[in-house]
């Protein structure tokens, strides 16, 4: 598409990924195809803003307002910055399967997120309820009980073959449901532990 001086506006480039046959294939495709982009675009697109020249990833448009915001010392204003943030990125890459295989790009860090914010809530709830000693025990036990399964489902994967278990939305939201049925039963048999008199034994 071309402007009225007769200079390029737009421009689209068409591809073709491999035949893609497996969850990893699209992974990677997304994962790739944005490296390329990402690389095509501090190449081909640089931004004039203020007379500044200012590299950005612009495949990547989230970030935009927050590196556009540490110019504002350079004469730049609000309203321009919001103006910026507005517009759609310059190099961006798309494909139909792009939009579900992209959660898979940061899966793993959910993951690692979610079990890591429950854990902290389960010590922190049993210690109010208790004592840090039980608090750590249980936590511990639940903690476990979502390392249990994570072994159960490599083992699924990788010793016994053909039933491989996908690491994607269900996992992700079976193994962080696994951490609240980890603390319903280890939480009642620690507190009961713990009310009753008499010896360990």
């Amino acid at each position: 598409m071309f402007d009225d001086q007769g200079r390029v506006e737009t421009t689209r480039f068409r591809f073709q990924h491999q035949p893609l046959k497996y969850q990893e294939d699209y992974i990677q495709a997304v994962v790739e195809t944005r490296k390329a982009t990402d690389k095509f675009a501090e190449r081909l697109t640089p931004v004039k803003y203020n007379n500044v020249n200012v590299d950005l990833k612009l495949s990547q448009p989230r970030g935009l307002m927050q590196k556009l915001k540490s110019f504002v010392g350079l004469g730049s204003n609000e309203q321009d910055l919001i103006n910026a943030e507005a517009e759609s990125p310059i190099v961006f890459c798309y494909s139909l399967f792009y939009v579900y295989y992209d959660q898979y790009t940061y899966i793993t860090g959910v993951l690692a997120q979610d079990v890591m914010m429950g854990l902290i809530g389960v010590f922190f709830a049993i210690q109010i309820l208790s004592s840090l000693q039980i608090s750590l025990f249980i936590t511990l036990c639940v903690f476990l009980v979502f390392f249990e399964l994570m072994g159960c489902m490599w083992m699924l994967n990788e010793i016994l073959g053909g039933y491989p278990v996908e690491h994607n939305a269900v996992f992700v939201v079976n193994l962080v449901t696994s951490l609240g049925f980890g603390v319903e039963f280890c939480n009642h048999i620690g507190m009961n532990f713990m009310r009753q008199t008499g010896t360990r034994e």
